[in-house]
């Protein structure tokens, strides 16, 4: 077969094998854990896999070794220091307002966040003899774009500033990037070129280290499907700290559904129109948020969902730009859809094409456009 250095990231990348019981082995590569052995734990070879380090731990020393507590290394100077590029967020207006020391939402504030990617290497597959289509090496993916912006403040409450960004970086990666995803990321080439931008260019570095500082501080983050915006950024949140409204507008074993469609049907808003924008898909979540709440609030929440799912089928989970305002208008219809014994929501008031409920299989790869997000290599 090929050899696999050939297909390897520039650099290479850390993985670690750790024992994780008496005979238990485990692989951490990226975000991905796997069961593994100790013959592969300790197979090396040098010219694709080098050990660089290896721990070690005298067996019973539980308990008797005290454990300082973790301290992180992370504090309030993540957010400013001097930009590696040179760009003062006071000295322009970049789209948002930085903070000032003082300002950082610490435990029980909220922030919204929306993430977008750049693509370093497309999907590479191959058809095999039985006609089979085989991924030999996944897409790769890297943070593009990300913006942060105020929500509620410990108290729950809002607050001036909530719905204003205070984050919002361009990530210059040292990558060769081979596609901007312009059509659903919004990113063009000028805005990762020092020598062009006229964006808050960052690095990721820069940037991990200010949603780290965010993350230990216990905020929570708000947003839409961000579980795949947490993989580009490379960094794990625990779930009591993530509000998702692709998951809060949903139903069990049916489609998920897109930013753009709630935002029409819910708030009357036409967004993503040509392209998305970070700044306004994360606030587009924070309002589909607070619609949530003020639904659960009326009692209406499961009533309104079931139409939003009934309205979305008949349309097929489409609308032309501009005629938002028809499926707002839909919505708020007086007639309740009912469940007939074949489980597809009907509404006698309108014309049904007969549409059966739409599933999901399990493990289906979430798409974002067209870019399929099952199986990427994410840098970082």
């Amino acid at each position: 077969g090929p050899d696999p250095s050939s297909k390897a990231p520039k650099g290479g990348h850390l993985i670690a094998h750790a024992r994780t019981g008496p005979t238990d082995w485990h692989l951490f590569n990226d975000f991905r854990v796997s069961r593994s052995s100790a013959s592969e734990a300790v197979h090396f070879d040098k010219v694709w896999r080098t050990p660089c380090v290896m721990y070690y731990e005298r067996v019973g020393l539980e308990g008797v070794v005290p454990i300082p507590a973790y301290v992180s290394p992370i504090t309030e100077e993540a957010f400013f220091t001097p930009n590696a590029y040179g760009r003062d967020p006071h000295a322009k207006n970049f789209g948002f307002v930085p903070l000032e020391r003082g300002q950082i939402p610490g435990s029980g504030s909220s922030v919204a966040i929306d993430a977008e990617f750049v693509s370093l290497g497309a999907e590479e597959t191959e058809i095999r003899s039985d006609g089979t289509r085989v991924i030999v090496n996944p897409a790769h993916f890297s943070l593009g774009r990300v913006s942060v912006l105020h929500a509620l403040d410990p108290n729950g409450a809002t607050a001036p500033n909530t719905g204003t960004a205070f984050v919002d970086d361009f990530i210059v990666t040292p990558d060769p990037i081979s596609d901007y995803l312009t059509q659903f990321s919004g990113i063009e080439a000028q805005d990762l070129d020092p020598r062009t931008s006229t964006k808050h260019i960052n690095s990721l570095k820069a940037v991990y280290l200010k949603l780290r500082l965010l993350l230990d501080r216990g905020v929570v983050f708000l947003g839409h499907g961000l579980k795949k915006d947490f993989r580009i950024i490379n960094i794990f949140v625990p779930p009591e700290q993530v509000i998702d409204t692709v998951e809060l507008f949903s139903i069990q074993r049916q489609r998920k559904i897109s930013l753009r469609f709630l935002a029409a049907i819910l708030l009357d808003l036409d967004v993503q129109i040509e392209t998305h924008d970070s700044i306004e898909d994360a606030r587009t979540a924070w309002l589909l948020y607070q619609k949530y709440l003020e639904l659960q609030a009326h009692g209406t929440f499961q009533e309104t969902l079931q139409r939003i799912y009934h309205i979305g089928r008949l349309h097929n989970w489409k609308f032309e730009a501009g005629h938002m305002h028809d499926l707002y208008l839909e919505l708020h219809r007086t007639q309740t859809p009912t469940e007939t014994e074949e489980g597809v929501y009907y509404d006698p008031a309108m014309p049904d094409k007969g549409e059966s409920s739409e599933t999901r299989a399990e493990g289906e790869g979430e798409k974002v456009g067209e870019v399929n997000l099952q199986q990427t290599v994410f840098s970082g």
